[in-house]
């Protein structure tokens, strides 16, 4: 703060803040993790799934795709025990709580800081009219009841055409990362046929981790594609004109964040709410475009999918930010230097006094401490949003902020010109940004334990249809025949034509199986009303919906 200001002094604070905040959620997150590998062994869905060697479930794809043995999937089933287990909920209900914890705390510290510094009684004086805001409309002018001066005046119906043409843009850049991620979708749906048909065998036997894994990078390489090309500019052109630099600023700073942050999670959301939701059922899949039938999740649940997106997402954007924040200065700086001692000599470059040494350093970027701000942010939310699906996301933060800090610090002392300083009270637009994360926070950890996770098919299970049914209780001995009761019964011949896969599944019985399994709840072939959806299912989708208002 004496060095730099209070501007970028409440930075600082700020990040030191959230970093000292991150250790108790990290803490309890890596609790729920180690909880998962102890319990391991412990859990009876998992050793159901690791001892289901005669249940044969239907294939996942189309024609190369075999038929395979629920026990194949046993390693998966263990994985995600360790994200998703008993604790898991007690740690979404506890970020949620910290979430808002975290902001209401901030203030304090915030109100304690403006004290200390003497900003208390400062205001900002009224601030002076945008050069481009004043160029623009000083053909139009009115009198200012206040000032009694005149001073430049947009009119009504040209503040609503621009705020439309710049919504617009927004819109579009936002459904261009929309469109990506349907690319990401049709991607998945067709390599997951050709991973199946593989000659390597590791492949062939993995693949549909092998799609998901791939298809993260993918998505990652396009996140950062779209970073690029819908870079500040472009956002700048879609900016409306305020009369005011502040406002200008805070309108520039949420249509960035909002872009941003739909170019991060849109994927991250596609993941947990619809992969493997609309799918149909064998004999009856729903298709995309009428051709490619949508994919469907694994055996053991699609949480494994949003755990491989979680935290390869965050662990390379977070190593690809580091790496630019202090690469990029450096081999700036380099380049200069070197460009100096060709002019002037090496006995020249070393000769130079401090304060020329200074300037040739990079000045601090056009837009401040907007890119400091946003990554972490950015961060925050994807920290909090998903975090019942990855308890490990604060440990990483955690120990990404630390780094952070001292990068940060060494960037601004050694690798940019000492920027002017200026006065600030708060962090600005921000905060309500963070408000706004913290409550999307929590109606998404509901719906990702409701929807994405199998806590509330177990639990119904336990209560109504377990060994321990109507006992009120809800231990591993309750769920004693729970994989058995969450599979339904698919008649092999009902196959469609495109569907049927190469194989006849002899190699399991010798002979042409009959029957194959897969995850849902619905009537077997031979009832009534074939493949309608059991009372159990209407059970689980009550029970979804009443622990997501009992959450909120």
């Amino acid at each position: 703060r004496r060095y730099f200001g209070e501007k970028i002094g409440l930075y600082f604070a700020w990040l030191g803040w959230y970093t000292g905040m991150l250790f108790p959620a990290a803490f309890i997150g890596l609790f729920v993790f180690l909880y998962g590998v102890t319990t391991l062994n412990h859990c009876q869905v998992s050793k159901e799934v690791c001892q289901a060697t005669d249940i044969i479930m239907c294939p996942i794809c189309d024609k190369y795709c075999p038929f395979m043995r629920l026990s194949d999937s046993c390693i998966y089933a263990k994985v995600t025990h360790l994200f998703d287990n008993g604790a898991t909920v007690f740690f979404a209900v506890f970020m949620a709580v910290w979430a808002t914890v975290f902001l209401e705390f901030w203030k304090r510290r915030r109100a304690v800081i403006a004290y200390d510094w003497d900003l208390i009684d400062w205001e900002e004086e009224e601030e002076e009219i945008r050069p481009q805001f004043e160029a623009k409309y000083s053909k139009k002018e009115r009198m200012n009841p206040i000032s009694g001066k005149p001073e430049p005046y947009q009119a009504f119906a040209d503040k609503c055409s621009r705020l439309i043409v710049s919504a617009s843009g927004i819109f579009f850049m936002i459904c261009v990362v929309i469109a990506a991620v349907f690319g990401i979708v049709i991607y998945r749906v067709v390599t997951v046929s050709t991973f199946a048909a593989f000659k390597w065998a590791l492949i062939r036997n993995n693949s549909q981790v092998a799609t998901t894994g791939t298809a993260v990078c993918i998505n990652f390489c396009i996140i950062m594609l779209l970073n690029v090309v819908t870079s500040e500019t472009l956002i700048i052109f879609f900016t409306e004109q305020p009369r005011t630099e502040s406002e200008w600023e805070n309108s520039f700073t949420l249509k960035m964040f909002l872009f941003q942050f739909v170019n991060l999670n849109s994927s991250t959301f596609y993941i947990a709410f619809f992969l493997g939701r609309f799918t149909g059922h064998p004999g009856a899949y729903l298709r995309l475009i009428n051709r490619w039938r949508l994919e469907e999740c694994h055996p053991s649940g699609c949480l494994i999918d949003l755990c491989m997106q979680m935290g390869i997402i965050m662990v390379l954007k977070q190593t690809w930010n580091n790496f630019m924040e202090l690469g990029y200065p450096l081999i700036q700086n380099w380049w200069t230097r070197r460009k100096l001692r060709q002019e002037y000599g090496t006995q020249g470059e070393k000769s130079f006094p401090q304060w020329e040494k200074d300037y040739n350093l990079q000045p601090m970027n056009a837009y401040g401490l907007f890119d400091e701000y946003l990554e972490m942010i950015l961060q925050f939310g994807f920290t909090t949003i998903f975090v019942a699906a990855f308890p490990l996301a604060p440990l990483l933060a955690l120990l990404n902020n630390i780094i952070e800090i001292r990068l940060d610090a060494y960037k601004f002392v050694t690798q940019w010109r000492r920027p002017l300083a200026s006065r600030a009270k708060d962090i600005g637009i921000w905060y309500g940004i963070l408000e706004g994360i913290g409550i999307l926070s929590v109606i998404t950890n509901a719906f990702v334990i409701a929807v994405t996770s199998d806590f509330i098919p177990r639990l119904v299970y336990a209560y109504k249809y377990g060994p321990c049914a109507g006992q009120g209780e809800a231990g591993q001995k309750c769920m004693v025949g729970y994989v058995n009761a969450s599979l339904s019964v698919f008649l092999v011949s009902d196959f469609e034509n495109r569907s049927e896969p190469a194989s006849n599944g002899s190699e399991f019985s010798g002979s042409p199986l009959k029957y194959c399994r897969y995850r849902d709840y619905r009537d077997p072939p031979h009832s009534p009303v074939p493949y309608s959806y059991t009372l159990q299912f209407w059970h689980v989708l009550a029970a979804r919906l009443a622990f997501i208002i009992v959450f909120e």
